[in-house]
């Protein structure tokens, strides 16, 4: 019986959205579903920051890990599975 080491640890993304954002809502469901126990996510609230609001406007949910813009407006599956292979 093959375990995973002990030192692999959640990969923690981003989620760059607003309250009430359907699509933010099924992106971070997607994510936990498909990506489960690998994936932590720091959801962000974008509303009153100028800056964020600026920056992301209408492309949200945009998911992000070190300031690297992973997917925009779906999830990106292949993407993120990509991603995650590449940091095992």
């Amino acid at each position: 019986m093959s375990m995973k080491p002990a030192t692999d640890s959640p990969i923690t993304l981003i989620l760059y959205g607003r309250p009430d954002c359907g699509l933010c809502d099924e992106m971070a469901e997607a994510i936990a579903e498909q990506f489960g126990a690998r994936v932590v996510l720091d959801k962000r609230d974008i509303t009153g920051d100028a800056q964020l609001e600026r920056r992301f406007g209408l492309k949200i949910p945009v998911l992000m890990r070190e300031g690297e813009v992973i997917c925009f407006g779906r999830l990106d599956e292949a993407r993120l599975q990509q991603l995650l292979d590449a940091i095992d």
